[in-house]
């Protein structure tokens, strides 16, 4: 009956429910025992509940596969089973209200869904999600520079699974031998062929979606699509109204520190050449808009396009500042609300396309402008349009043939 009685474990313990005591039939040494609801299984979750809280984009590659919640990209980490727990309790208690003390040292608080570590009070974002939305699988690639534009190809599935053991045991320092005849080096990213000293690019990525790019091109690197990523500028040339630099695809022509040619449009100093163009036309147009202070006429259509050049400085510089050539990072609120006017600019990925207008914006080359097709300037090389450095110095040039988007697999 409920409440009296007592009950043989069959393990040499019996319970008396009376006394709420456990007794060891051997030593008669006796222990407290309790009783208590299970609240978890009294909890009408319908879905199971996943918490997680939000890791920095570059630690992300630390966590286990099975830790990440959702895309990877979006750095959500899963709380240990314990947590989970323990903030389901507390959050269906208190009502969605109050706060969570975790033994780890951290605070979190169901009202800003916040994290805080109490020694060192920095926050982080959590999350409670309805289901577990499962990672996706971790693909190694390794890339063929005389395939088109340096293709990406997957690893079969036994050295991929050995590529990535070996990653998740020994970390961004350690090698891996799964590739007959070569060693892949987790530092470098390099994939080193023993007997010749060939070397191959070689990438780790979540999921089948195309790979995009992961760093940027050093100056004196080469891009992935197997250009160099900067070319010296030619000699100025002595005959008059002929450019010796004519424009490239794929590059922007400036000065940066003390070389001056052309940028590939992977590289940090691209963007930061694009910006500084950019800077020197605004300047002019605001000038002659005040100058034409007073005068209504085309007006509107001067501003908008003053907006229009700022709003493409602010994306020049945003990515001159990322930590990699990828993803809406630090753009202002108002661009990255403005669907229409970001996709001008990104993939739905957040992949970057480059629009033949951001040359237009730069001010052009020379005394005209750069066109689309062919690729090619007004002009041709020797024309009074072309680009390089007899014609607009730290101009932006390149491009033609629409938009590119900086993404090759």
């Amino acid at each position: 009956s409920q409440g009296g009685g007592m009950h043989d474990l069959g393990n040499g313990y019996f319970v008396n429910f009376a006394a709420m005591k456990q007794t060891n039939v051997t030593t008669g040494y006796q222990r407290d025992v309790q009783r208590h609801v299970n609240i978890i299984s009294a909890i009408p979750i319908v879905k199971p509940v996943v918490w997680c809280w939000k890791e920095t984009s570059a630690r992300v590659p630390n966590h286990p596969i099975s830790s990440v919640v959702g895309d990877p990209n979006d750095c959500w980490i899963k709380y240990d089973a314990d947590a989970v727990a323990k903030l389901e309790i507390a959050y269906q208690a208190q009502e969605q209200q109050g706060e969570c003390l975790l033994e780890s040292g951290y605070m979190v608080n169901f009202a800003t869904m916040k994290q805080k570590n109490l020694s060192t009070g920095y926050e982080r974002e959590v999350q409670r999600a309805d289901h577990e939305v499962f990672p996706k699988p971790i693909i190694w690639y390794w890339r063929a520079f005389s395939m088109p534009h340096g293709c990406w190809f997957e690893y079969d599935a036994e050295t991929n699974a050995k590529l990535e053991s070996d990653f998740q045991a020994q970390g961004q320092t350690g090698k891996c031998w799964a590739v007959p005849g070569c060693n892949v080096d987790f530092t470098t990213m390099k994939q080193t062929n023993i007997s010749t000293g060939n070397q191959r690019d070689v990438q780790r990525a979540y999921g089948n979606a195309p790979v995009s790019l992961v760093s940027w091109t050093p100056v004196t690197g080469t891009a992935p699509d197997g250009l160099a990523a900067f070319i010296p500028a030619n000699a100025k040339s002595t005959t008059k109204g002929c450019n010796s630099n004519s424009f490239q695809d794929k590059y922007i022509f400036g000065k940066k520190s003390t070389y001056t040619g052309y940028y590939h449009i992977t590289t940090k100093e691209a963007y930061e050449i694009m910006a500084a163009r950019i800077g020197v036309r605004l300047r002019s147009k605001e000038l002659q808009s005040m100058l034409l202070k007073g005068v209504t006429f085309g007006m509107m259509s001067k501003k908008s396009k003053i907006q229009h050049l700022k709003d493409i400085q602010l994306i020049a510089l945003a990515r001159a500042g990322a930590p990699t050539p990828t993803g809406i990072v630090g753009l202002p609120t108002k661009i990255q609300n403005d669907k229409p006017k970001r996709s001008l600019h990104y993939s739905s990925t957040g992949d970057w396309l480059f629009p033949q207008e951001y040359y237009s914006a730069a001010g052009g080359c020379g005394a005209g402008t750069v066109r689309g097709g062919s690729g090619a300037s007004n002009g041709g090389s020797c024309g009074a349009a072309a680009c390089g450095a007899a014609g607009c110095g730290a101009a932006a040039c390149g491009g033609g043939g629409g938009e590119l988007a900086i993404v090759w697999i």
